[in-house]
């Protein structure tokens, strides 16, 4: 495996690594969270019966809990898996801007165009994961109080709802983890691909491969592009075809950050003009999308 090609699969086993690393952090975050927060329902007033009091002083509790609830979602575990997470996305760059220079034979040099979309890149994952999968998360615990508190459900039952609610079944992901695996993917491999795209701008780079790893549920769209070579106006075009999972967002600009859609696997990784084999150059020059350099 040349140094190119251990490059490549670093970026792309990264789209799979960084996510799953931040879940598994987010997990042991979660059973941070219930263990915080179970000791404070205690200040719900129960019946004999050991049953919710119908009453405006359990309602009056629920904002008080809630913000409870927020800073426990909000633990040295979670947080520290979200710097975690938001550092791998520079450590990907990073490693782009080795492949740039193996593949040019220059020292890489980062624009302030790709510098700016690697910060923003940083700054948004940074604030949905540390303020939207927590807001979602604390609106979910805040209907369940509400519930309970209004039917007067027994407090064992309301506890057990919320450990269910917050860490998960056997069935399901706990409420954070569903957030994050629902965004988390799509957040990093969009990042690293809107950072690629810029910075093989920044190069003049107008080949380009479809790299990624085939895997159960892998779309038909991206199963018949993978580990082939294309010119940049060709992939602009597929921003026309219908797909299953195409994101909504897709178009001539937008198809290199979006790609085959949501949680998609794959990367577009530039290609010098040199190492493009002949049968693909004779395809792009015979569809108008490039013409050679005369000598």
């Amino acid at each position: 495996m040349t140094a190119k090609e251990r490059l490549i699969k670093k970026i792309v086993q990264s789209m799979e690594d960084a996510p799953d690393a931040f879940f598994r952090g987010v997990k042991k975050a979660q059973r941070e969270a219930f263990n915080e927060i179970v000791t404070e329902l205690a200040s719900l007033a129960t019946d004999d019966a050991g049953n919710l009091v119908v009453g405006q002083g359990n309602f009056n509790k629920i904002d008080g809990l809630v913000k409870k609830m927020r800073a426990a979602y909000l633990n040295p575990e979670y947080s520290q898996s979200i710097r975690n997470f938001v550092n791998s996305i520079d450590a990907t760059a990073g490693i782009t801007g080795e492949l740039v220079g193996i593949i040019t034979g220059e020292a890489f040099v980062q624009s302030p165009k790709a510098a700016a979309i690697l910060s923003n890149a940083k700054a948004t994952t940074f604030d949905l994961l540390s303020n939207g999968a927590v807001d979602e998360s604390t609106a979910s615990f805040k209907s369940i109080l509400n519930s309970s508190i209004s039917t007067g459900e027994n407090l064992q039952q309301v506890i057990r709802n919320i450990r269910n609610n917050i860490q998960g079944t056997d069935e399901f992901a706990g409420r954070m983890e569903r957030y994050a695996k629902q965004n988390a993917y799509d957040f990093y491999s969009i990042s690293n691909a809107q950072y690629i795209r810029q910075v093989s701008e920044d190069y003049g780079f107008e080949f380009y491969e479809y790299i990624g790893v085939d895997v159960k549920g892998t779309r038909s769209f991206c199963k018949a592009r993978n580990n082939k070579i294309y010119h940049k106006l060709e992939i602009q075009e597929w921003a026309s075809l219908d797909w299953d999972g195409k994101n909504r967002g897709t178009d001539a600009s937008t198809i290199f950050a979006y790609r085959g859609g949501y949680n998609c696997g794959h990367q577009i990784i530039p290609v010098a003009t040199e190492d493009v084999p002949e049968d693909v150059l004779n395809r792009a020059i015979a569809e108008g999308f490039y013409t050679p350099e005369e000598e």
